[in-house]
């Protein structure tokens, strides 16, 4: 699915430029579109439409789902591209990086603003969906690492891609932002906190590329 240009050790990484263009305009359009359902719509209408709307098959589906936007898939996947399609130093600093400063930025920022979760906000309500299994939290919702972590990580997918590169890259951003719903269906987080979250992790990760760009570790191609 990812092809990869060849690049000995020692050189920048090349990324995919149409995978970076393709994912900045899926962003864009998530942020405007996304800033809108919540000025219109509001927060806790959004969250309660989300979690009321509720099967069995998908509150299994989403409860594994969601471990899509969690370093115990996300290291490995991203440790085994390294290992296997492309060992080269800047790109395993470059996956480092990113994730690991969207962590650190997301961590900061839910211990800062220190929100309640929705089930300590919304819990005696009779609305309130609970799913057998799932532990949910009371604290540091704002923003959501899991939603952060996912788009991260298909940021990092989409500049590894080289054929078919709209239609991967638009299945890469759907599935972080079905991590995204996730969060909301199994009442984790508000609408503002994945919103926030995808921001914050997108954010980060252009930050990062831009930087390793200057510095002469990696190119656009």
């Amino acid at each position: 699915m990812f092809d990869l240009l060849p690049v000995a050790p020692d050189q920048a990484f090349v990324c995919s430029k149409k995978g970076f263009n393709a994912f900045v305009l899926c962003a864009l359009l998530w942020f405007v579109m996304g800033g809108l359902l919540l000025l219109v719509w509001g927060n806790m209408p959004v969250f309660r439409w989300v979690h009321t709307h509720h099967h069995h098959l998908t509150d299994l589906f989403f409860r594994f789902y969601t471990i899509t936007g969690t370093a115990a898939l996300i290291i490995p996947v991203l440790l085994l591209l390294f290992w296997f399609r492309h060992r080269n130093r800047y790109f395993l600093l470059l996956v480092i990086c990113t994730q690991v400063g969207s962590l650190l930025v997301n961590q900061a920022m839910k211990f800062g603003f220190a929100h309640a979760r929705p089930v300590a906000v919304y819990g005696e309500e009779h609305w309130f969906h609970y799913i057998a299994g799932e532990t949910l939290h009371r604290t540091n919702s704002f923003p959501s690492g899991h939603t952060a972590g996912a788009f991260a990580f298909v940021f990092l997918l989409s500049l590894l891609v080289r054929q078919q590169v709209v239609m991967k890259v638009i299945l890469l951003f759907l599935a972080a932002l079905l991590v995204a719903y996730s969060r909301m269906y199994l009442g984790q987080h508000f609408f503002t906190d994945i919103y926030v979250g995808s921001i914050e992790g997108i954010v980060v990760c252009i930050a990062v590329l831009f930087a390793f760009r200057k510095a002469g570790y990696c190119r656009l191609a």
